[in-house]
């Protein structure tokens, strides 16, 4: 019974959070857009986004391997509702840019001390980790992002009436969070013999320059970057570009993205080969295909076709790294830690490509190049994954 009451509390953690996110992700973009700033100042913002993100990766993770990912997580959720309050109270440019500067920094404290607080307990209440068991909480925080998805054309014609409201809703989202975090119970407590400074060094330096696994999948982590910034910044221009511009669609669209990655992975989930090494590379492989084929489309319905199926084969590659990253032995005490480096290594390539793009983009003829390279640099990470193979089994 206490055990199904955790994996309860943390469905309604993983439901909210991905309600949330599902939400005021694109509602700012929509505001941004609405006001007339183009896809330069997009590709700017979130440059920025990011770069915040960046900084305060891997600190939060140390700090998350020391005083607990419980506690962690808590203060994150406390800097998204410190994020929300400006929008709430005003309306203004500079409120909405700090909401969405301060949300950089406040989900670094959620990336790498959610799932370690999540494999931790996991761990503690059946004895292992597994990829399906994973895909449960990712399909669930799909299922939130579907709901908070669903939502974006009625806040969105909130926004056109009181621009406050929405964010006020989002700060009661990030407070239920809170709440419901302050009642999931704590990783098993495990003493550590290094300090922060030798945590520090251990981490950032020592584990990923001892294993030539963990350079390539870096490597490869990095390359995939590049990729998502490229996502990041161009698919909703594209959309604009193919004729959908009418707000109602929006919401339609970005609830099927998130459908997709759902059954994308409940079908994973029931292959055999799940927990296989090579499940990523070759998943992010066969994806830049239709990367491609949206890149290429000039029909609406068939750009957005191909687009869907990409997300329904490259959907188990973000859990299968997690997890990979997190069976990791020599890592284990440093878990948070190494998902924050991986998290950094990620961004770096989103800054990259989306720096790229803020400068080059204001020929609009330019989107489906963008599109085109971002299929090309999907298909390398795959590649490097696939390699990353063969370097685990030399340095078994």
């Amino acid at each position: 019974m206490k055990l199904k009451l955790v994996v309860l509390k943390f469905s309604l953690l993983y439901l909210f959070y991905g309600a949330l996110v599902g939400s005021y992700y694109a509602i700012w973009q929509n505001e941004f857009i609405s006001i007339g700033f183009g896809v330069e100042t997009l590709a700017g913002i979130m440059a920025i986004q990011t770069l915040i993100s960046t900084i305060i990766e891997i600190p939060s993770g140390v700090i998350a391997d020391r005083i607990g990912h419980k506690r962690t997580v808590i203060i994150g959720l406390v800097l998204h509702m410190i994020a929300f309050i400006p929008p709430s109270i005003s309306g203004t440019y500079t409120a909405l840019c700090f909401a969405i500067l301060t949300l950089g920094g406040a989900g670094a404290f959620l990336n790498g001390a959610l799932q370690s607080w999540t494999a931790e307990v996991q761990e503690d209440a059946m004895g292992g980790l597994k990829t399906s068991s994973f895909i449960k909480w990712d399909q669930i925080q799909r299922i939130g992002m579907i709901l908070g998805s669903l939502s974006i054309p009625f806040i969105i014609g909130i926004v056109d009436t009181h621009h406050q409201l929405p964010w006020m809703i989002f700060f009661v989202l990030a407070f239920i969070l809170t709440i419901i975090s302050l009642n999931v119970p704590h990783e098993k407590t495990r003493k550590q013999h290094h300090s922060l400074i030798e945590t520090w060094k251990f981490s950032s330096l020592v584990v990923i320059f001892r294993s030539r696994t963990l350079l390539w999948i870096f490597l490869g982590i990095f390359i995939f970057g590049i990729a998502d910034g490229i996502v990041s910044a161009t698919f909703w221009p594209k959309i604009r570009q193919l004729g959908i511009n009418q707000v109602a669609y929006f919401g339609f669209i970005q609830t099927s993205l998130s459908l997709s990655r759902l059954i994308g992975l409940q079908i994973w989930k029931k292959i055999s080969w799940i927990e296989q090494p090579f499940v990523p590379g070759i998943s992010l492989a066969i994806s830049s295909l239709f990367f491609f084929l949206f890149a290429v489309s000039s029909q609406p319905l068939i750009a957005i076709t191909w687009w869907l199926i990409r997300i329904v084969i490259v959907s188990i590659y973000f859990t299968a790294i997690d997890v990979m990253l997190l069976r990791f032995e020599s890592t284990k005490l440093l878990r948070a830690t190494v998902l924050s480096v991986a998290a950094v290594v990620t961004s770096l390539g989103i800054i990259f490509s989306t720096t790229v793009i803020s400068l080059l983009s204001k020929n609009s003829s330019l989107i489906n190049t963008f599109c085109i390279f971002g299929a090309i640099f999907t298909f390398i990470s795959g590649l490097v994954f696939l390699a990353s193979n063969n370097k685990k089994k030399s340095d078994n």
